[in-house]
């Protein structure tokens, strides 16, 4: 009879022990429910600062580098205000054309010279006329309207900056005056330029 008695404690403490530690926990649970949230202050140093996600408008200043080339995407139509100055490069073709007589005895005095024509949708913009002229030549006539002279007399050679344009669809022409109808010569004009989308 004495000697059961310890192995009957024993049970009756582990009982004890196991039925208070749930209740522990729920009281301790209890506890902590019942304390307001608290707010937690975190701070970082400018070395390693706190990672934020932005909203709203933001304003953003110094130098900023976009990598890994993203896609961005403009939704919903928005306003772009740009300040300062903007430069806005048309997209351009070059534009060359040679035409030639031979002789100028079969022209004289009047020797016309017609260039490739312009394309549809294209103004054409001459830039520079160059000529391998007789020396009794004096000047080209550019589209019956621009007078371009050698740049001495009996040089035989025009070459000049101009601006002229071209629309749509025309052809481009020069003409001659050489009063020397005995002597041959070899006459060359070349029309220099780029063309650009007429609208």
């Amino acid at each position: 009879m004495t000697s059961q008695m310890p192995a009957r404690a024993r049970r009756a403490k582990s009982a004890f022990v196991s039925l208070a530690f749930p209740a522990l926990l729920l009281g301790a649970g209890s506890a902590l429910a019942d304390k307001p949230v608290q707010p937690v202050l975190v701070t970082n140093d400018a070395t390693a600062p706190v990672p934020v996600a932005v909203q709203g408008a933001t304003q953003v200043s110094g130098t900023v580098t976009v990598a890994n080339t993203p896609s961005v995407t403009i939704a919903n139509s928005p306003s772009v205000s740009v300040t300062g100055p903007v430069r806005v490069q048309a997209s351009v073709t070059p534009y060359k054309s040679v035409a030639s007589v031979a002789d100028s005895t079969s022209c004289a005095p009047q020797c016309y010279f017609h260039f490739s024509p312009v394309p549809a949708g294209y103004r054409l913009v001459v830039t520079y006329v160059s000529a391998q002229i007789a020396k009794a030549v004096d000047s080209i006539l550019l589209d019956e309207t621009l007078f371009i002279a050698q740049p001495y007399p009996n040089s035989g050679l025009i070459s000049a900056p101009v601006t002229y344009y071209f629309e749509p669809g025309q052809t481009p022409s020069a003409r001659l005056f050489d009063p020397d109808t005995s002597s041959s010569a070899t006459l060359i004009v070349v029309l220099i330029g780029h063309l650009v989308p007429a609208s």
